[in-house]
């Protein structure tokens, strides 16, 4: 991208990340307001990249459903400043979906840009971006692992200690059959902690571009979330409130 530049900037974002028309289109101006040159490149979920000679035309894109976009980079350049902006699917324990790379000569300007273009990039974080941090079909499984264990260690101290604790286990029984029970369950737990998992990405993707027709499928899909949601916290309250009335 041109000359060397003198200053340079790596970042990310650690958030989930939805592409709306709206939010795009903001962008789009913002950078085209600091660069001459400003390209859009897309990469579907069949492995297909696309390059698009303008946002205009990236709004275009009929993003259906066999070829729809999963990720986007934009280039940006002048003769003494560039832009690499890249949005994909990426997760660790927190989601890392946004990252940029900035080069410059004028130091004044980079740092007002950079703090400008962070302050847009937070606005294509998702109300449930918090919902998608680590795989659940590991973490769920090791979370409740951490929690098991910190149950039997205060049982176990609690009964070292000459207390009858909380737990009817004798720590002192080591039988093949207690081991295989344990290990057979841990199938089920599996199971369900890698279908959670599908679910929760399906409702709630690390990152959607919903321009297109995928704009209708992610309305259908927050929809879907808040008949979920309204059922599990009905039952919820149902619950509370018998218990009160039992009482």
């Amino acid at each position: 991208m041109g000359y060397f530049k003198r200053n340079s900037k790596n970042g990310e974002l650690k958030i989930a990340t939805l592409i709306s028309e709206n939010e795009i289109t903001k962008l789009g101006n913002f950078l085209s307001e600091n660069f001459n040159n400003v390209a859009y490149k897309g990469s579907t979920k069949d492995g297909t990249i696309i390059r698009f000679v303008s946002l205009e035309d990236f709004l275009s894109y009929p993003n259906f459903d066999k070829r729809s976009l999963i990720g986007l980079n934009i280039e940006c350049e002048n003769d003494n400043k560039s832009l690499e902006l890249k949005f994909y699917d990426e997760r660790y324990i927190f989601p890392e979906t946004i990252k940029y790379s900035l080069r410059y000569d004028n130091t004044e300007w980079g740092f007002s840009f950079e703090d400008e273009l962070n302050e847009r990039l937070k606005e294509f974080k998702p109300w449930y971006s918090i919902l998608t941090c680590t795989n659940l079909t590991y973490g769920l499984p090791a979370i409740g692992i951490i929690i098991i264990l910190a149950v039997f260690a205060l049982d176990f101290f609690t009964k070292q200690f000459g207390y009858s604790g909380f737990l009817s286990i004798d720590y002192n029984s080591n039988t093949s059959s207690n081991q295989i029970v344990g290990y057979i369950l841990w199938i089920p737990i599996l199971i369900c902690s890698f279908l959670i998992n599908k679910l929760r990405d399906y409702l709630f993707p690390l990152i959607f571009i919903a321009i297109g027709k995928q704009k209708k499928v992610y309305e259908n899909r927050q929809k879907l979330s808040y008949v979920l949601f309204g059922v599990i916290g009905l039952g919820i309250a149902i619950n509370i409130l018998s218990s009160l009335l039992i009482k």
